[in-house]
Formats: structure tokens, sequence, C-alpha cells
């Protein structure tokens, strides 16, 4: 398990003082998952915790998880996740859903995390459901759309609203930080994006 801390990001904002019950210091918990292909088994979970407060990066996490088939040449290079960092170093899906869990509730995370993408499926419902384990989702059924949030302000500003995360943070002049398709890389940077969108939500 990788366990690190990170810089803070961007500037400060104003939530603190606008929210009589921001004492709880709010956090939330960024996720993405890798899957194998064709059959979307989970290949590595990666996670943050960013402050609603002030945008920083309090802790990481990230596990490999043992799909137990044979990884496709497509998915390893695309995600550099290789046959042997799965079959020595991945853990059982349900093992890791429960270290994601000890490390959401050792940084008092709120329900409700962050992805990048949702529909009908998003991959808070993906690892529950994969894990199979006897108890309610601890990160709940809804989950914060960073997707749907910029869509939203591209749709305002009359700006088309394709693209996947790297595309749609350089359109916001922002810098991809990582490897793409690292789990935990797209989970910090989801979280950067939307504290930065979040702070700058303009619609002209």
């Amino acid at each position: 398990v990788v366990l690190q801390g990170l810089p803070g990001l961007l500037k400060k904002n104003s939530w603190e003082e606008a929210n009589p019950r921001s004492g709880r210091k709010v956090r939330l918990l960024s996720l993405d998952l890798e899957l194998a292909q064709p059959s979307q088994k989970v290949i590595q979970i990666g996670a943050c915790v960013i402050s609603v407060v002030d945008g920083k990066i309090i802790d990481t996490f990230m596990v490999y998880v043992n799909p137990y088939e044979k990884l496709s040449e497509e998915i390893i290079s695309l995600t550099g996740i290789t046959q042997a960092k799965v079959d020595v170093d991945g853990y059982p899906v349900q093992e890791a859903y429960y270290l994601l869990k000890k490390f959401a509730m050792k940084n008092k995370a709120s329900k409700n995390s962050l992805v990048w993408g949702s529909g009908a499926y998003n991959d808070s419902q993906h690892l529950y459901k994969e894990a199979k384990v006897e108890e309610k989702n601890f990160l709940g059924h809804r989950v914060l759309d960073v997707k749907t949030i910029y869509q939203s302000m591209r749709i305002r500003q009359g700006k088309t609203t394709k693209g996947g995360l790297l595309t749609s943070m350089e359109e916001c002049g922002l810098k991809f930080e990582g490897r793409h398709h690292d789990g935990l890389a797209d989970a910090i940077n989801t979280a950067k994006f939307w504290y930065y969108l979040t702070n700058n939500f303009k619609t002209s």
C-alpha cells in the first residue's frame, strides 16, 4: 500500500468563512479504478483525500488488485500495469476494498467520492459490486462527478464538452501531473480539477 502526502493545491478559498459548520474540515475522497478488458475486473485502485477548505491533498492510497486472469497487451500499454504487478503485488479485490475503507476512515473522508465520469455505473459502485462484501458500501451510492461539473461549465460557455480528464484540464490551462491512466495519478488530478472548477466556475 502506498500512503504519502502531497503539496497544497491552488489558492485558498472562502469556503471556511462562508460555512458556519466548516469547523468539521470536510474532506473528500477522490477515487479512480483501472480495469482489465474485456472482463472489467479491477486491477488498480487509486485514491486521495482532499480538503474542501484549502484544496490540499492530505493523503494518498494505491493498491494493485489481482484479477486472476491474463492482462491484454493493450491494457498493459495503456496503464503501465504489468502481469507481474497484479500477480505478485495484487490483493484480492475484497481485501483491497477493505484497505480503501480503512484509508477513508483514517482520514475521515465524507461519503460520495469524487470521480471522473459517471452514468448508470461509477467506480464506487463497480468496486463494491466486484468485492461482494456483506455490508453497505462505505462510499454510499452517489458520487460527485467532476466531468459533469466541467461539462456544465462548458455548456454555459457555448463550448464543446468532449474530452477526457487530461484534455479537459489542458483546456483550462492546468497541467496533468503523472501518468495518465494510472489510478493514483488520475485520482489526484481529478481532485485538483474539482477544486479548480469549484473555485473558478465562470459562464463567460
